[in-house]
């Protein structure tokens, strides 16, 4: 699953603070780096790598950096998986960061090619493993439509830049209903 504890280090849970995420998550990458110069085919490696990458780039306050790391995940779970694709988890993961690069696109349009891939990774995720409901739910709920991307991609900017996710009153009114569907959407992309 992501974000799993790697062998170097098995008591440590991923932080819960946001503090203590960036340097956890940037340990992981060094350490990855480090083992990639002595392994490069080594897929669990990769994986690792690039699930620290995305877990990097949830952290970051701009679009410019979180889309740069989500590019590096991208890669390196391309490169994991052109050595084996046979790992489930890795076709998860790679369709997350595709998944979380298209709500950074502003443009639809722009992104629809990365909904498109992550849809194709959840897929090949949820036919290896169809058991897993984790999978399943994704693969169907990857693929929004304009409007579900525009609203994604707003609390998005809103998370970033500290403003409610709920639109306050003199932005613009909302009835209760409209409310309770942006904290569903704000809820789906923690």
């Amino acid at each position: 699953m992501p974000f799993r504890k790697n062998e170097s280090s098995r008591n440590q849970e991923v932080p819960f603070l946001k503090e203590d995420r960036l340097p956890y998550f940037a340990n992981i990458c060094a350490a990855a780096e480090t083992r990639y110069n002595k392994n490069p085919r080594d897929t669990k490696n990769l994986s690792q790598w690039g699930e620290a990458l995305i877990g990097l780039a949830v952290l970051m306050n701009n679009i410019e950096p979180q889309q740069l790391l989500l590019r590096d995940a991208i890669k390196k779970l391309n490169e994991a998986l052109s050595i084996n694709d046979k790992v489930t988890d890795t076709h998860f993961v790679l369709g997350l960061a595709y998944h979380k690069y298209a709500i950074l696109t502003k443009e639809y349009d722009k992104a629809l090619p990365c909904y498109q891939s992550a849809h194709y990774s959840f897929t090949i995720a949820h036919n290896q493993d169809w058991h897993n409901e984790v999978y399943s739910e994704w693969m169907r709920s990857c693929h929004p439509c304009r409007s579900t991307h525009e609203s994604w991609h707003d609390i998005r900017l809103r998370i970033m830049t500290g403003r409610p996710i709920i639109p306050t009153s003199d932005e613009e009114p909302m009835c209760m209903m409209d409310k309770i569907g942006w904290l569903l959407q704000w809820l789906c992309l923690l």
